[in-house]
């Protein structure tokens, strides 16, 4: 007995939608889509720095639905420059979408999601401070872990930590604490 091809169902009318719709965006961006990777469980692109903004707004109006969600932005230093990638959130469906873009380490600098996605505020703001990447348009790049007279850029590789920093200094609270409090003041801390 020999299996038939199964009859045309209403499932695969979403596939060929998505499909449709990626392949304007591939039209939207011959030149600045340099990489995608779809599963059933994430897409994943990766654009040309100076086109973040413009790919990621065009994501969002052609392929992702109302209920998604902007998750987080971190950074990844590789060979080549500094990796930005940001991650969201499909609340109606079981898929993540992540988007990827790599600028030169003496040159980091892109354009700013915050127009886009409130949440990008602080994830910029660390990867600005941790991996020193430049938003342009971002209405507030203050430091958000580290004081504002902090020099360098800890979460990259090259990165020499500074022995005498006053808020690197050894805590003779933490370290020695009956110095500090005393004999008797640091057994009655210990003990309760």
């Amino acid at each position: 007995m020999s299996e038939s091809p199964p009859p045309p169902s209403s499932q695969n009318a979403p596939d060929e939608a998505l499909q449709a719709r990626l392949q304007q965006l591939r039209d939207e961006f011959p030149e600045a889509l340099l990489e995608e990777r779809l599963s059933e469980a994430e897409m994943d692109f990766t654009v040309a720095p100076a086109a973040l903004a413009d790919f990621v707004d065009a994501l969002r109006r052609l392929l992702l639905p109302p209920q998604h969600a902007f998750c987080d932005a971190c950074g990844v230093e590789r060979a080549e420059g500094i990796e930005a990638v940001y991650r969201l959130s499909l609340l109606m469906e079981p898929r993540r979408v992540t988007i990827r873009t790599l600028v030169p380490r003496n040159k980091a600098l892109l354009p700013t999601l915050t127009h886009l996605y409130k949440g990008a505020l602080w994830a910029e703001r660390e990867l600005a401070e941790m991996f020193g990447v430049h938003f342009e348009g971002h209405p507030d790049l203050r430091h958000l872990l580290l004081p504002e007279d902090w020099q360098g850029y800890p979460l990259r590789k090259d990165y020499e930590v500074p022995r005498a920093h006053p808020y690197l200094a050894p805590d003779p609270l933490r370290e020695a604490p009956e110095r500090v409090l005393g004999a008797e003041a640091a057994a009655e801390d210990a003990n309760s």
